[in-house]
């Protein structure tokens, strides 16, 4: 399982159950035939922004920050919007080509936005490969990536 795949997992556990702790994720993610490491899932934690609430009963669980996916995707429309020069595609790749010095950040963008249709994305200086699940999941994100003034 790859860590786009694993974090969509811990999403959806600590959506339908109270996770009260690390150990309690990697004990979760175990049942389902997941094995991780406390430090991969300390990781993800900080990678996803997840925070503590407090249960009714007492206690706390893990609970996704309640505007991240708009925060990441409006950062994301922001950046291509002033640093894409232009996007190309063949079959499943989509290549953006950036200001120089912008391809890290929007790399780590389109996998923070979590996509679904994204397998993975490479960034260095100035070009963004995006690796999607199929040829017609990329003409999608190209969709969703065109920025609104070009």
């Amino acid at each position: 399982m790859n860590k786009s795949e694993r974090q969509k997992a811990i999403k959806e556990l600590i959506t339908n159950n109270d996770v009260e702790n690390q150990e309690g994720l990697v004990s979760l993610l175990a049942q389902r035939g997941v094995n991780v490491t406390q430090a991969t899932i300390s990781r993800d934690i900080k990678e996803m922004q997840l925070i503590k609430e407090p249960n009714p009963e007492g206690g706390y669980h893990y609970s996704l920050p309640v505007r991240q996916q708009p925060n990441v995707r409006q950062r994301l429309a922001n950046s291509l919007r002033n640093d894409l020069k232009e996007i190309k595609v063949s079959d499943r790749f989509v290549a953006l080509l950036m200001i120089p010095g912008c391809g890290p950040s929007v790399s780590q963008m389109i996998q923070r936005a979590h996509f679904p249709q994204v397998f993975i994305s490479l960034g260095d200086d100035s070009t963004v490969l995006i690796i999607c699940n199929s040829a017609a999941d990329a003409k999608k994100l190209v969709a969703h990536l065109q920025p609104q003034n070009h």
